[in-house]
């Protein structure tokens, strides 16, 4: 894909993976849709980028995604790509685990991500061309004590997104360009374990840490593939992961 003058939806776009995408798709020409839950945080980040425009809000609230594609469209009258990036991570032994917060996981990693998704899809299928690329994790492939119910909505991403391909396969065989992929990073530095216990933060540095920008690269190389090409899943670990 020639991505100069695409637009792109990042959610999760208040920093981490999120920010550090949004300015490399920038540099590459890339007109951004930013959304998160800081309004603030996505003012200062587009004012750092040439054309991004942002919109605040609860990634659960099932009207975002349609607005999110009407601002895409009332503002640069298209879309061509969806990074679904916005995601929690709440793990806990079974007697410390509060479900409130594991449901809430559940439905930001999963269910909010499944709506946007298929929203955009909608729009792609119609155009015959977009992309869609979700954020999976190493969790999506295995899991541990204490990270059941995280891993469960990582796996369920890899199964939606590999599903999802298999629903445009025939489309793209019939001439249209429909890319779909997830990315499966391992530890990242995003400040999602800043408030964990020395024991959690130990275990899932055991083996190093990516930075965003790491992942922010794999992002652009999964989107620059050649029409033809096509990637179902990356995964990006640190150079020693353990597992």
């Amino acid at each position: 894909m020639k991505l100069i003058n695409k637009v792109a939806i990042i959610t999760g776009a208040t920093g981490g993976i999120g920010a550090a995408t949004a300015r490399l798709l920038s540099e590459k020409g890339v007109k951004l849709v930013l959304t998160g839950r800081s309004e603030e945080k996505l003012k200062k980040l587009a004012d750092e980028l040439d054309n991004a425009v942002i919109m605040a809000g609860d990634i659960t609230d099932p009207h975002l995604p349609e607005k999110l594609i009407n601002l895409a469209l009332d503002t640069y009258e298209r879309l061509d790509i969806l990074f679904n990036n916005a995601g929690l991570m709440e793990v806990s032994s079974i007697e410390e685990a509060n479900i409130e917060k594991m449901c809430l996981m559940i439905r930001v990693n999963f269910e909010a991500l499944v709506r946007m998704g298929y929203t955009a899809m909608k729009h792609f299928v119609t155009q015959n061309s977009g992309f869609l690329l979700n954020t999976s994790s190493i969790a999506g492939t295995k899991t541990a004590a204490t990270m059941g119910a995280y891993s469960g909505t990582k796996f369920a991403v890899e199964a939606f997104t590999d599903g999802i391909r298999q629903d445009v396969s025939e489309k793209n065989a019939n001439g249209a360009t429909i890319g779909v992929s997830c990315i499966a990073p391992g530890t990242v530095n995003t400040g999602l374990f800043d408030s964990w216990d020395e024991k959690k933060r130990n275990y899932v540095h055991s083996g190093g840490a990516l930075d965003p920008e790491d992942i922010a690269r794999t992002v652009l190389f999964i989107l620059e593939q050649p029409e033809q090409v096509t990637i179902p899943r990356i995964s990006v670990f640190p150079l020693a992961s353990p597992i």
